[in-house]
């Protein structure tokens, strides 16, 4: 019964080498089942069991920052180039991924199909864990552009682009089946869900992961997000840049938030108190939308980054 997994008899435990296979099995039908699907309800079980027998009492609880980041119409980019250049464009800009996480002290944890998987702490929990992250996602993004200019010049893709999903929480490490690499828990989920629910060239983080970075970054709050096994829906921010702004010694928070209706310019000690009060709609030219992108997210946040720059 070829593509079938099969359970073994009622009351015999199965053998390591049976449960990595049903895992194998599972993992081949990923793009059937979804990440949340396979995470949570499909292999954990079977990885927990076979943690116990292979290494008993070997599962670790941590706080990591787990990073999700994937390529938006890599699907129908099938449509429009050969497999060959596909694979070509999918595997450049996954390498480029890979060595980003690295470059910020993080973990590749999986490659599949377009996405990758990361984390942050894995092998040592820091307290910059979930900045770094962020920060990698932050430069992920900027690569997803400049791959996106390279496969519209080269192959005239017009839709590809990428989207990041960051959240810190805990998680169960090293559960026997590529035990190094092995990450389990409802954070890994929301991690997932972030990068699902961000728009195409963003960076979405929960608000777990804002209360760490508070005041480190530029974001701008966004409604509610309801994650599977999550009763209350998630507050979660998108990332804008990283802030130039920080003031020393200020309390983390008062400096990060902002909106798309507030201009990026220096603050003083005696005015970042003021920062998060209401300003005029006509305070600012930057929030004048580029002609034809009103609408555009990856516009907006380039004018954001750039006149943060001159500042």
């Amino acid at each position: 019964m070829t593509g079938h997994v099969l359970a073994p008899w009622p009351g015999r435990a199965a053998p390591p080498q049976d449960l990595r296979a049903a895992i194998a099995a599972l993992e081949g039908q990923r793009a059937t089942l979804g990440d949340a699907v396979l995470e949570c309800r499909a292999t954990a079980p079977l990885r927990a069991r076979l943690a116990s027998l292979l290494q008993p009492g070997g599962l670790k609880r941590r706080q990591v920052t787990a990073l999700f980041a994937d390529f938006v119409g890599s699907t129908t980019m099938a449509g429009n180039i050969n497999a060959e250049d596909k694979l070509d464009v999918l595997s450049g800009a996954l390498r480029r991924m890979a060595a980003l996480v690295e470059a910020h002290q993080g973990r590749v944890l999986r490659f599949t199909g377009d996405d990758v998987k990361a984390a942050f702490g894995m092998d040592e929990a820091r307290e910059d864990d979930p900045d770094s992250a962020v920060r990698a996602g932050l430069a992920i993004l900027e690569a997803g552009r400049e791959q996106a200019d390279a496969a519209r010049l080269a192959h005239g893709i017009a839709d590809f682009a990428v989207r990041v999903g960051v959240h810190t929480g805990d998680v169960a490490l090293g559960a026997g089946v590529e035990a190094d690499n092995t990450a389990m828990g409802a954070a890994v989920n929301i991690a997932a869900r972030m990068e699902q629910s961000a728009p195409p060239g963003a960076l979405r983080i929960s608000h777990d992961t804002w209360n760490h970075v508070r005041g480190l970054f530029e974001v701008e709050p966004r409604p509610p997000v309801q994650v599977k096994g999550v009763e209350a829906p998630m507050q979660t921010y998108l990332v804008l840049i990283a802030s130039n702004r920080h003031v020393a010694g200020a309390e983390r928070g008062l400096q990060g938030l902002s909106t798309p209706s507030a201009r990026a310019s220096p603050l003083s000690p005696s005015t970042a108190s003021t920062r998060l009060q209401p300003r005029p709609s006509s305070a600012s030219p930057t929030r004048r939308p580029c002609p034809g992108c009103a609408a555009s997210w990856p516009c907006w946040a380039s004018r954001r980054r750039d006149a943060a720059s001159m500042c």
